[in-house]
């Protein structure tokens, strides 16, 4: 069960920011309730890890409704005690995407959310994530929905593809222009560095973006 958590996150959270999956009107009620209810049930210690989802909160999410069997966060919720922190910590995270409030509220996310190899033409603030990719966690997908947990307008820039054409020289010249011309139509750049990887590339573009005279853009986590 636990890799099946991960997949049923993955692709819930992929269709999301893709916009090919919105929550029914009442599934994305007892989102909100469910995301509110979990950093009530966290304290202090647990708000910093994401905030805690009790068997409790989740039988409250998944009582009967007309339409529940057809809602996918239910199945995802049905396999969240048995999964990994990586993708409970995802789960919770889309959870918090889906309940942001307040006015005005921001676009949908897919018209703010521009994947390699799309093309950004400019407009609004952009944010392009910086950092790992081979070798590293998506935390380019939780960055995301992070960024709309907290109702932010910015256009994302992710260099990371839902499926990269491995072994196609032309992908990887097309990838290498994609990201040279992002980072430039940047507005901020966030950098977040794995330890499970050595990332060249992105601390080759760190440098660079550290370099340029607006050092404001850069931020490094």
């Amino acid at each position: 069960m636990t890799d099946e958590l991960q997949r049923l996150a993955d692709g819930l959270t992929a269709d999301y920011l893709h916009g090919r999956w919105r929550p029914e009107a009442t599934e994305a009620h007892r989102a909100r309730i469910l995301s509110a209810q979990a950093s009530i049930d966290a304290g202090l210690d647990g708000l910093a890890a994401g905030g805690v989802l009790t068997a409790a909160s989740i039988d409250e999410m998944l009582r009967p409704h007309p339409e529940l069997d057809t809602w996918r966060l239910a199945g995802v919720l049905r396999v969240y005690p048995a999964g990994t922190l990586e993708a409970q910590a995802l789960v919770r995270d889309l959870l918090d995407a889906i309940a942001v409030g307040g006015f005005p509220l921001p676009p949908p996310r897919p018209l703010r959310y521009v994947e390699a190899p799309a093309r950004y033409d400019g407009g609004p603030a952009a944010l392009f994530l910086g950092g790992g990719i081979t070798g590293c966690p998506d935390w380019q997908r939780r960055a995301v929905l992070q960024l709309d947990a907290i109702g932010s307008p910015a256009v994302v820039l992710n260099p990371r593809r839902e499926a990269f054409p491995l072994g196609q020289a032309e992908a990887a010249r097309e990838q290498t222009a994609w990201e040279y011309e992002h980072l430039r139509l940047a507005d901020v750049i966030l950098f977040w560095f794995c330890a499970e990887a050595v990332q060249p590339v992105a601390l080759y573009e760190l440098g660079a973006a550290a370099g340029t005279q607006n050092t404001s853009r850069t931020a490094a986590t």
